[in-house]
């Protein structure tokens, strides 16, 4: 079974172990990239928060309720977009290594799509937040930074991923 992501014999890193660490490394970037800019928001409102949302609170609160099932289904059908222009016969001929390199570029885009919506209705909440000093929108964001950050993408999961998905196309 090819194993791309297991941990190699020397401290040279693979080009799909360098390809992990890119999405780990966007991963992080992503939500760093929210938390700083709460630190932010809460630095110019000197840390204030109002007992009560107002409509761009609850706007902000609706978005990331409708981003976080979207999280969940669109990056799933793009997936299986991808998956369908794969042809089934082609992928089985083909070698391990280009099998694992083919679900394996599925994953990536599948997983920087997930934390881009997350990663967008965070950061909306904290301009409703500029605007409103609601706490509501600082949780939310920070809830939605907690989602991207469960999604972290160990060699592990993208290994059991990608099998998974292999052995789909398999039994097409």
């Amino acid at each position: 079974m090819y194993l791309p992501y297991s941990s190699p014999a020397s401290d040279v890193l693979t080009p799909t172990a360098t390809s992990l660490r890119a999405i780990q490394i966007i991963t992080v970037s992503l939500c760093t990239g929210v938390l700083v800019f709460m630190g932010i928001a809460l630095a110019v409102n000197n840390g204030a928060f109002l007992a009560e949302p107002d409509f761009l609170s609850w706007f902000g609160f609706g978005f990331a309720a409708l981003i976080i099932v979207m999280h969940l289904l669109v990056p799933d059908f793009i997936a299986r977009n991808m998956f369908g222009s794969i042809d089934a016969n082609n992928f089985r001929a083909s070698s391990e290594e280009t099998r694992f390199k083919r679900v394996a570029t599925v994953y990536h885009y599948r997983h920087i799509i997930t934390c881009a919506l997350l990663e967008g209705a965070a950061l909306l909440n904290l301009v409703m937040y500029f605007q409103t000093q609601f706490v509501g929108n600082v949780v939310t964001a920070a809830v939605l930074v907690l989602l991207m950050a469960l999604r972290f993408p160990t060699a592990h999961r993208v290994q059991t991923w990608i099998q998974h998905r292999s052995r789909e196309i398999d039994l097409l």
